[in-house]
């Protein structure tokens, strides 16, 4: 009893309960998750995502946004076969470092490209994914950037 409020006290103990017990779920889920934790009644919307050795979570909701290789890949009765790991994360053998870019599509809509990777290596992932709305996306960004450049040598 902290301040002798033992109706305040234990409301507070039981958000704290809810709290600790989510974020050590989550943070146990990132680091080193069971084989168990993909049937688990609370996290049966959630994924996990081996890419290249990187492992990612998402839902099926967000992989599922466009009908591609990812949301195939995660439902109830896929369509494609892929091994799992020791954790039952799906094994993709693809480039992490632009797989993060493929995922944020599906979750926000927009690509967000680093300054250190090029639309080629993600419109090769897109394409590998098949993610028609994104494929069209970064052709056209490809096509404006190289007009922009043969522009400039231009002028």
């Amino acid at each position: 009893m902290l301040n002798g409020n033992s109706n305040v006290d234990r409301e507070h103990d039981d958000e704290t309960s809810s709290i600790s017990s989510s974020v050590t779920y989550l943070s146990q889920t990132a680091q080193s998750p069971t084989p168990t934790a993909k049937t688990s009644p609370l996290t049966r919307d959630w994924v996990r995502l081996n890419v290249g050795g990187k492992y990612f979570m998402s839902t099926r909701s967000t992989l599922c946004k466009q009908e591609s290789f990812l949301c195939r890949l995660c439902q109830d009765k896929p369509e494609l076969k892929t091994d799992t790991d020791e954790t039952g994360a799906y094994m993709i053998d693809r480039d992490s470092n632009y797989f993060h870019i493929i995922l944020n599509y599906l979750r926000h809509g927009k690509l967000i490209l680093e300054t250190n990777l090029v639309e080629e290596g993600v419109l090769e992932e897109a394409e590998f994914y098949n993610i028609q709305p994104l494929i069209e996306l970064v052709k056209e960004r490809i096509r404006d950037r190289d007009r922009r450049r043969a522009d400039s040598e231009l002028g």
